[in-house]
This record gives C-alpha cells, sequence and structure tokens, in this order.
C-alpha cells in the first residue's frame, strides 16, 4: 500500500511536540537574568546622565508612553510635559545626583518588562532619603523607562502630623509595622582612664614653712 505525502505530512503533524520542562524552565530564567542585566544597565546610565545635567540623554532611555509621578501632588507627567521639564532643567543647569543604597529588579515571565524599586539618598540636591520604583519594557530591542513613581518614605507614626500639617484628618490610625532588623553590634569603649590627682602632701609644706620662718 502506499502512502502519500500528504498523509505523511499530517501523521507528522500530528506527532506532539516534546518540550522538555526543566529545559524550557532554566531558559527562561536565563532570558530573565539577560533581562535584569540589560535593564539595570539602562538605570545605571540614567543615573549617571541625570548626575551630569544631561536630561535630554536621559529622555533617550524613556518611552513614547512614559509616564513619570513626582513627589509633589501635581508632577504627573507624560512624554510632552517632561520635555518641557527636561528644557527647564536645562536652563537652570539643574543635576540630579544620587546614591543607590537599596535596589531590587524582577522581570517577567516573557522577559520584555522588568520592574523595579530601590531607595536612594540624594547628593544634591541633598533632599536626603526617597523611594522610587518603575517599569522598563523592551521595545524594539531596547529597554525604555516607561514608568517611575519617586515619593518620600514617611513613618506611619508620622503620618497624623503629616497629616495635621497639610490640613487633613490627622485623627488616621495607621498599622505600624516594625521591621525586624538584627540589633546593632555592641561597641567596645575603652574604659577612660581614672583621672589622678595627686594631693598636696601638707606636712612638707608645713615644714618648709617652718625652715623659712627662722
Amino acid at each position: 500500500m502506499r502512502t502519500s505525502l500528504f498523509s505523511l505530512f499530517l501523521l507528522v503533524a500530528c506527532v506532539p511536540m516534546q518540550v522538555d520542562p526543566a529545559s524550557s524552565a532554566a531558559a527562561s530564567a536565563e532570558s530573565q537574568a539577560v533581562a535584569i542585566s540589560e535593564a539595570l544597565e539602562v538605570l545605571e546610565s540614567i543615573q549617571a546622565l541625570q548626575a551630569e545635567g544631561d536630561f535630554p540623554g536621559v529622555l533617550t532611555h524613556t518611552s513614547a508612553d512614559i509616564r513619570l509621578v513626582g513627589t509633589d501632588a501635581s508632577e504627573h507627567w507624560d512624554r510632552a510635559k517632561l520635555e518641557g521639564v527636561v528644557k527647564a532643567m536645562e536652563a537652570q543647569e539643574f543635576v540630579w545626583k544620587v546614591r543607590v543604597t537599596n535596589r531590587v529588579l524582577t522581570a517577567g515571565p516573557s522577559a520584555d518588562v522588568v520592574w523595579f524599586e530601590e531607595k536612594i539618598m540624594t547628593v544634591t540636591p541633598a533632599v536626603g532619603e526617597l523611594r522610587r520604583s518603575g517599569v522598563l519594557v523592551l521595545e524594539e530591542g531596547a529597554w525604555k523607562l516607561v514608568q517611575s513613581v519617586t515619593s518620600f518614605p514617611i513613618p506611619n507614626d508620622q503620618v497624623p502630623a503629616l497629616l495635621g500639617i497639610l490640613g487633613l484628618n490627622p485623627e488616621v490610625a495607621l498599622p505600624i509595622v516594625a521591621e525586624e532588623v538584627d540589633p546593632p553590634a555592641a561597641e567596645t569603649v575603652p574604659e577612660a582612664e581614672e583621672s589622678r590627682v595627686e594631693e598636696p602632701d601638707i606636712e612638707a609644706v608645713e615644714e618648709e614653712e617652718s625652715d623659712a620662718g627662722e
């Protein structure tokens, strides 16, 4: 019995493809690691450009769909508004130098999206500690920042005082969850040397005065 080429094609097409789950997971993990590494390079480049005051350079790392949220309620910018902000910063020769104290990046399953959260200390201007989070997406082979949100870390126990300043409800009660941290190692402080003051020899002084009187 002869078998047609079409029948052979159907036979091959119906054979289920065997995929090694371990191999697939390893490939996915590797892709995610590469995505995180490449996205980190972009974040570090943005940080360096901001420190140099090169904000047009920063724009090259942003998506056309960028949404940037600053610490002020009015700072909610799309790409068009952000370009205006960049021009203002250039005119003022503004620089933004920060030191990252903690940064965590996570890649999505398809390795084309990376989100991050970080704690930063601002050096210039010396604002202090800030929190920042955001999202980068892979667009035509290049990682672009599509969202960035910056905020002040306000301890919950200080929120009522802040709300009072803002004219809001200062009676609100928020949960206070203390982060468990290892107690600092006790410092070994050398004991201060005992201050020794020699008392005068009164008898010797009296003898000297007696001899002088004679």
